[in-house]
This record gives structure tokens, C-alpha cells and sequence, in this order.
């Protein structure tokens, strides 16, 4: 593949970074729509992985819609909800919406089993994957644990069944599943991280 390839590695879903092109006034546009509006972003660009393929999420539950305008307005949330409804796909929306409207933010994802927190990390690779080019993040580096922005944001994972030395650096976003399961100290050692803005769900 030609070092001058658009594409990250070779692959077509991903955009390189640092490339030199400009916008059309309607990519502008669009852009600046999608900034000052989640839900038209999650609805007109964001798809999901089901049991058919890849879908579009043409529709948000009330609920959903909810959980995205309290992410946008709260710092820190605990989010209650029932097993199964979508809440790490309203998640996945929110923060591929944050990476594209913001610069130099870190972004950890924190789960008690590996298992959940990559499906998380897939969700938001697909939603990266399925925009249109114009609308990608170039990508600096991505790998199954990491994906890093050319605008200086990155989203990492780790389990969260033990401290992670990824916390002790600052972060602008945590994310934390299940932390009821975390053992005290561990829990008391990620709330005294620099994390500005935190999330948790029992999902």
C-alpha cells in the first residue's frame, strides 16, 4: 500500500491522518449539524453489529435519548437501567459524537471482564468505521485495546478487577461498568484519579 494511501493500514473503514484535503460547503454543513446535535448524528450515522450484519439506528427509545442528553449536560452519572437495552450502544454514540467535536481528550473504558469492555470498544471501532470519509477521524494508531486521533483525542480499555497503571495518568473521561464489583481500594484509587468527567453503569 502507498505511503500516500487515505486509508490507516490499508483499510478502507479507516481514514488516515494527517491528510490534506478540504470540505465541500455541504460537508461543512453537515459537520457543523452534527456537532450541536446527538441525536441527528446517532440516528443518521451511527450503525451497530446485530445477528443480520450491520444495521443503521434509525430510531432512539426515549430513554436513550435521555441518557445522551444527561451525558452531555452532567459530569458525573450513574446510570440504573435494565440488562439488554441498548445502553452500550447510547454509550458507543456519545463517545465517537465527543471525539468528533473535541480535541486532546483521553477517554478509558473500565470493566470487571474483559469480554464487556472490548464489546464496547467494537461498537465504537463500528460507528468509526461506517461514517462517511469525510466525517472519519484520521487515525494515528489502532489495535485492539487503543485507538489514538490525529485531533488528540484517544479511547483505551482495561479491566477493572485491579489497578490499572492507565489510571494514573489524567483522563478527561472514565467509563466504568459493573462497579460494584470492583474491590474498595481499587475503587478508591480510581476516584482519587484525574478524571474530570466519569460514567458508571451496571450494565
Amino acid at each position: 500500500m502507498s505511503r500516500y494511501s487515505p486509508f490507516h493500514n490499508g483499510d478502507t473503514t479507516l481514514r488516515a491522518s494527517d491528510l490534506n484535503f478540504t470540505y465541500t460547503e455541504e460537508e461543512e454543513a453537515e459537520i457543523a449539524k452534527i456537532s450541536t446535535n446527538i441525536f441527528y448524528f446517532a440516528i443518521t450515522y451511527a450503525y451497530v453489529t446485530t445477528d443480520d450484519g450491520i444495521m443503521q439506528v434509525k430510531h432512539l427509545r426515549q430513554y436513550q435519548k435521555r441518557a445522551l442528553a444527561s451525558f452531555i449536560k452532567h459530569l458525573k452519572i450513574v446510570w440504573l437501567a435494565s440488562r439488554k437495552i441498548g445502553k452500550s450502544i447510547t454509550v458507543g454514540i456519545f463517545i465517537v459524537h465527543y471525539i468528533l467535536t473535541h480535541t486532546d481528550r483521553n477517554i478509558v473504558l473500565l470493566s470487571q471482564n474483559q469480554d464487556k469492555v472490548v464489546d464496547l470498544m467494537e461498537k465504537i471501532r463500528t460507528i468509526i468505521k461506517n461514517l462517511p470519509f469525510y466525517m472519519k477521524p484520521g487515525i494515528k494508531t489502532d489495535n485492539v485495546m487503543t485507538m489514538k486521533f490525529e485531533n488528540g483525542c484517544d479511547c483505551s480499555y482495561t479491566e477493572h478487577t485491579q489497578y490499572h497503571p492507565e489510571l494514573s495518568r489524567e483522563f478527561l473521561q472514565g467509563w466504568m461498568n459493573e462497579p460494584g464489583r470492583l474491590q474498595p481500594e481499587v475503587l478508591n484509587k480510581i476516584g482519587r484519579a484525574s478524571c474530570r468527567e466519569r460514567v458508571s453503569s451496571p450494565v
